[in-house]
């Protein structure tokens, strides 16, 4: 009996990988990168499965969805979550590959972060979106919230006052 074969599966990060980013912003998303629509159309023209990830809340997936669509690269993607998902390539601005060991890792973070510069690092906005996501469903003071999204809502309305 023969194994069934699913095609490739291609995982790329949203923000600063696909899209352009320099702040979070709730509900707000960069212009696509260079050639990333391209890259979308060769690879579902190779008949490889496109997954998005993102690390921004769950409310936030619909103006996403509705952002590719108005750069014509959601016909391109099968699948975006927030999270981590099952694949075999993924594509993140923040990465650092594994090659079996440990040996030259600290070396390619120590790169990563010299590249990425003051880019790294959480903003209070991200850590806000943390929150909300369900990761610890607390505020920064850890003041719990009965409603993430609420709670996550009035925050951001409010910041800076």
């Amino acid at each position: 009996m023969s194994e069934t074969r699913f095609p490739v599966t291609v995982i790329l990060d949203v923000d600063n990988t696909l899209l352009e980013y320099s702040e979070y912003e709730f509900c707000v998303f960069g212009r696509p990168k260079p050639g990333a629509r391209s890259f979308l159309a060769r690879q579902k023209a190779k008949g490889r499965t496109v997954r998005l990830f993102t690390t921004r809340a769950d409310i936030e997936l619909e103006s996403l969805r509705s952002h590719l669509e108005t750069h014509d690269m959601m016909r391109y993607v099968d699948h975006i979550q927030c999270g981590k998902p099952f694949g075999d390539i993924y594509i993140d601005d923040r990465a650092v590959a594994f090659r079996g060991n440990f040996d030259g890792i600290e070396d390619d973070v120590e790169k990563l972060l010299k590249d990425h510069g003051r880019n790294l690092g959480f903003t209070d906005k991200e850590v806000d979106c943390c929150y909300l996501q369900g990761r610890m469903c607390c505020d920064p003071d850890n003041d719990c919230l009965n409603d993430c999204c609420e709670g996550y809502l009035s925050r951001a309305v409010t910041k800076g006052d």
